[in-house]
């Protein structure tokens, strides 16, 4: 689209291409706290503590397969979703030098415009249909884990300890659902304060 890594590179300002410019400014929301806070360390405390991933590693065959899995988010898949991200803002600015985007193009858009520009005709839905899916994993994966610990941390143990395993099913389906339900519901009070502008 750009014709090269030259003209990609050239498109970018100084700024852009020295990964730690600045890596101190602002100094209310600089670059390191933001790259350790939120870059890594709450990475970690999400695959740690986020009771979706927990149920994930809890489901592989053995300790040495999760730990793999674990060894393997750490070091390939979060450089990899670091890169993709971070790609996209970087193309985007190169883009609107060489006058591809518009000056005042939204950042919050960056990726959707970028990948609507460099996918050929036809990819553009596969990556959307990509991004969409794991978004819908994520949901269905906490959905999940919101009826695991409704019906095995709260009802069975408080309110109703002895029962079959069709009953405990049922609970989990009517939770699940109206987890859902309550997701739903609530997007236009959250749409209404401008949670997701």
């Amino acid at each position: 689209m750009l014709g090269g890594w030259g003209e990609f590179w050239s498109g970018l300002p100084l700024l852009h291409r020295l990964p730690f410019s600045r890596f101190n400014e602002p100094h209310s929301f600089h670059f390191v706290g933001i790259f350790w806070q939120d870059g890594i360390a709450n990475t970690f405390a999400l695959y740690m503590m986020n009771q979706g991933f927990i149920l994930r590693f809890l489901s592989l065959k053995s300790v040495k397969e999760t730990k793999k899995t674990f060894l393997s988010l750490i070091l390939i898949l979060m450089p990899l979703a670091a890169l993709a991200v971070s790609n996209a803002g970087w193309l985007g600015r190169s883009m609107v030098s060489h006058g591809l985007l518009p000056s005042d193009v939204d950042p919050n858009q960056i990726f959707v415009l970028v990948a609507g520009k460099i996918c050929q005709p036809g990819v553009f839905g596969f990556v959307m249909a990509a991004l969409t899916a794991a978004l819908m994993s994520t949901i269905d994966t906490l959905l999940n884990a919101v009826s695991a610990i409704a019906v095995n941390d709260i009802y069975r143990p408080y309110i109703r300890k002895k029962s079959s395993d069709r009953h405990y099913l049922k609970v989990a389906r009517t939770v699940s659902l109206s987890s859902a339900l309550l997701g739903i519901a609530l997007v236009p009070v959250f749409a209404s304060k401008g949670v997701f502008a």
